[in-house]
């Protein structure tokens, strides 16, 4: 019996080993920024910088409209790369977001070791308002 035991515990070792999952690397990049909403610093908002490559870092912004990206697995900051760039309400938002900023990136970045990794999002939240058809006739003739 005891000969059963030494072949099956070094086995049974050799099972355990190969199982785990080997997690990526990252050279973590510190990311800061800001966000302003139709001329105003809005707080509460998620502001998430997502890759295709690496894991997805987010941050909330405070009351000034600052934000600092982490990651869940690595920490502060963002690994160096092209990120899409994405915000959404909280329930502490001090603003609603419409979809038209939710739904779809508002920006694409690069984050890079040799950079300031600074971004300003400047952000309105209404639709550009449409010209007036009486001023554009009035310039058409005027070419």
């Amino acid at each position: 019996m005891s000969c059963r035991i030494l072949i099956v515990v070094p086995i049974l070792g050799l099972f355990l080993t190969g199982c785990g999952e080997t997690r990526p690397s990252y050279s973590m990049v510190p990311v800061i920024g800001s966000l302003i909403v139709d001329g105003k610093p809005a707080s509460g908002i998620v502001v998430t910088f997502d890759s295709d490559i690496g894991p997805r870092a987010f941050g909330v912004t405070d009351s000034e409209g600052h934000f600092t990206l982490e990651t869940k697995e690595y920490g502060v900051g963002a690994p160096e790369g092209a990120y899409k760039v994405w915000v959404q309400t909280t329930k502490t938002a001090s603003i609603s977001l419409p979809p038209s900023l939710s739904d779809s990136p508002v920006d694409s970045v690069d984050v890079a070791f040799d950079s300031a990794n600074l971004f300003e999002f400047d952000l309105n939240s209404r639709p550009p308002s449409k010209p007036d058809p009486a001023t554009e006739s009035d310039s058409a003739g005027e070419a």
